[in-house]
């Protein structure tokens, strides 16, 4: 059995790592999207801002081209869309990249 993903208490790079491994795995799989998490909600918008955007750019990195969905943080609540304490990605920067 897994155990629970704590990105308040995981760096980066061992969240960007699992999703290298998944991408790897179905980057040819014209059927799947990627979730990459449940109603994050222990860590900072900052943080998971952080988070999301090393595994975007890691799953892109290993050629991955399906749709990526990025769910806000606080439970993925819209009540905090409008917070200033939620970051904002800037999508088009990481399709650059």
């Amino acid at each position: 059995m897994g155990r629970q993903c704590r990105l308040d208490r995981e760096p980066d790079n061992a969240f960007a790592d699992f999703w290298r491994r998944v991408a790897q795995h179905l980057a040819g799989a014209s059927n799947v999207l990627f979730g990459l998490m449940n109603e994050p909600h222990e860590q900072s918008g900052q943080q998971w801002a952080n988070s999301a955007e090393a595994a975007i750019l890691t799953i892109r990195s290993v050629g991955a081209k399906q749709e990526i969905l990025v769910p806000n943080t606080y439970w993925d609540s819209g009540m905090h869309w409008d917070s200033s304490e939620i970051p904002r990605l800037s999508l088009q920067q990481l399709r650059t990249r």
